[in-house]
């Protein structure tokens, strides 16, 4: 095994294999100047890779940790400051839980510097949440390790409004597709980060999905198939997931709103067997109780036409 800096890195007696696995020592006391490194190797991966979309925390996100001794040779990207803290491969991201606090301290002092240059200049930046020290995009840094900080989610929306106003139907389709992706990697580290999932039907609402923006009842109906393929995989993840059951039926309901319509048939025929197999296990999930009551009352509704 490779020989890390003693400073940095610890050995793991409480392994689940009975083995003392290194990870890394994620104190306070590391040197400022190493955790400036991590994180600006961290930011770097965030941009290179923007197709990112699952994140996890681990006890050590050393190749050989999450692989085993038969990891992949190509297309991992890891740090070099200190080896093991995350992992970058097939899109999927690992940080591991040792790092965080440093991290999360480290980025802190940067939104703070970014929230003081901000103020200094009345508000007036394009691009709130960008420290002017070392270019760090706060914001998104923030909320990868704290899914329900909602300073970060409205620093992000002032961003969106302030910048993409002016945009045609196309560009703002393919801001809508990065955000919706960020706010996946985010929910698939914490399930149940209620400001995530809000900031999620923000974007669907005013950047991707409304007949008035020229989106056809058939996009839309695609959207909603994928919030539900979302609000399933997060509800096997985390159970009595309110924010997630809450998501699902605000979307299903503008959907209603939207198109007037019920929902397909092969559509409610697969949501109905998979709600109704969550529903022997959560018994008393009163969020999947209250979206199943409101789909039987859209069933029911004159209002709504079939397809």
């Amino acid at each position: 095994m490779q020989n890390y800096p003693n400073e940095l890195w610890k050995r793991d007696k409480h392994a689940g294999d009975g083995s003392d696995r290194l990870k890394p020592n994620a104190t306070l006391h590391s040197p400022l100047s190493v955790v400036a490194e991590l994180v600006s190797e961290l930011s770097s991966a965030l941009v290179d890779d923007p197709l990112i979309d699952e994140l996890a925390f681990l006890p050590s996100a050393g190749p050989s940790d999450v692989f085993g001794e038969s990891f992949p040779l190509g297309g991992i990207v890891t740090s070099t400051a200190v080896p093991g803290a995350f992992l970058l491969v097939r899109h999927k991201l690992a940080i591991a839980i040792n790092a965080l606090v440093p991290v999360y301290n480290y980025i802190s002092a940067a939104h703070r510097r970014a929230c003081n240059h901000q103020n200094e200049n009345d508000g007036g930046l394009a691009s709130p949440g960008i420290d002017p020290m070392t270019g760090l995009d706060t914001y998104r840094l923030l909320l990868l390790i704290n899914g329900e900080l909602n300073t970060a989610w409205n620093g992000l929306r002032r961003r969106m409004m302030q910048n993409f106003a002016g945009l045609g139907l196309k560009a703002r389709r393919c801001v809508a597709i990065c955000e919706l992706r960020f706010a996946q990697v985010v929910i698939s580290g914490n399930p149940k980060a209620t400001a995530c999932w809000v900031y999620r039907r923000w974007i669907l609402k005013n950047l991707s999905v409304s007949p008035a923006k020229g989106v056809t009842g058939l996009q839309i109906e695609h959207v909603l198939a994928n919030e539900i393929t979302m609000v399933e995989r997060a509800t096997r993840f985390r159970r009595f997931n309110y924010a997630a059951w809450t998501h699902l039926r605000c979307c299903s309901q503008d959907f209603f709103a939207e198109t007037k319509r019920l929902l397909p048939q092969a559509l409610l025929a697969n949501l109905t067997e998979n709600l109704t197999s969550y529903k022997w296990r959560n018994l008393v999930d009163k969020c999947l109780i209250e979206y199943l009551r409101m789909l039987s009352d859209k069933l029911l509704s004159p209002e709504c036409r079939t397809i």
